[in-house]
């Protein structure tokens, strides 16, 4: 408050000496007050890295990814609803590893015999 006191002496009576480095100072002060810490004190850097602050994990931004195997279980429930051999066939080359591959192939042989 007394860094615009004294700015606002300097502006009105036309002294321009020492206004760049009040100026400066005054920014430096409003820095600190809206990043919450003492700049007479407490560097930025020495604030990120002090001891104090608590060892919270950051909060993640991005979602989790899905578990594999739950999204090839819906897809084979999808495919199972449709029953037709290309179904069953397009999930068998897409997922030819997963255990329900094997499950695929009988359900496309029961679809294409009828049964």
């Amino acid at each position: 408050m007394l860094m615009r006191a004294r700015l606002t002496c300097l502006l009105l009576t036309g002294s321009i000496a020492g206004v760049p480095e009040l100026i400066n100072a005054l920014l430096a002060a409003e820095f600190a007050g809206t990043m919450g810490f003492d700049r007479q004190t407490q560097t930025p850097a020495e604030r990120m890295h002090s001891d104090d602050q608590s060892q919270q994990a950051p909060q993640r931004t991005v979602p989790l990814p899905r578990d594999p195997k739950v999204a090839v279980a819906e897809e084979f429930e999808i495919i199972k609803r449709r029953g037709t051999r290309e179904a069953f066939d397009l999930f068998i080359a897409r997922h030819p590893e997963s255990p329900l591959a094997a499950e695929a192939r009988r359900l496309r042989d029961r679809a294409s015999t009828g049964r």
